[in-house]
């Protein structure tokens, strides 16, 4: 992870945080419930709730065992029935589920807080949907223009304001 500042055009500055890992990763370890149902990461909650979408109990159960994000991962990979177009329609839904109830955990939402009005975005060179599809070094340089549409920065940028705005922050 780390953190940049971006002069604008306008003359102001703006806090960039750019990550791959760490704690704003799906992969971070950091148990939370939902609809009482525990999940280790939201890496497990988003690929479980894929299985379940589709009606792939096995790979659902498969998925909740599973304690490794990477092969939480690849199972969600294997989901049967898999549609990506409905899930792409849903997906960002369901992330912004996962997200809330990690950073719902008392430690985890003033470190998301913290971040402040910060633009987050994944540096993820292969991954164009949920990342910039830029890595972090070309981030960094500031030489391409990113062409991924972020969509997991912009998850948790909304899920950080839906945050503020409970605790009378906004």
């Amino acid at each position: 992870m780390y953190c940049t500042k971006e002069k604008m055009e306008d003359g102001t500055v703006k806090r960039t945080i750019g990550f791959v890992g760490y704690w704003l990763s799906n992969f971070f370890i950091m148990p939370f419930f939902i609809d009482g149902v525990k999940f280790n990461c939201v890496e497990q909650f988003f690929h479980w709730k894929k299985a379940v979408h589709f009606g792939d109990e096995e790979t659902a159960d498969l998925i909740l065992a599973e304690e490794n994000p990477k092969e939480q991962k690849k199972l969600g990979r294997a989901v049967k029935n898999f549609n990506p177009k409905i899930w792409e329609d849903i997906s960002y839904d369901v992330m912004l589920q996962g997200l809330y109830a990690k950073f719902s955990v008392e430690g985890m939402k003033y470190v998301l807080l913290d971040t402040g009005d910060a633009f987050i975005r994944e540096d993820a060179p292969y991954d164009e949907f949920w990342g910039t599809g830029l890595s972090c070094d070309e981030a960094l340089k500031g030489e391409k223009v990113a062409r991924g549409k972020n969509n997991l920065g912009k998850a948790l940028m909304e899920t950080r304001r839906k945050i503020r705005e409970e605790m009378g922050l906004a």
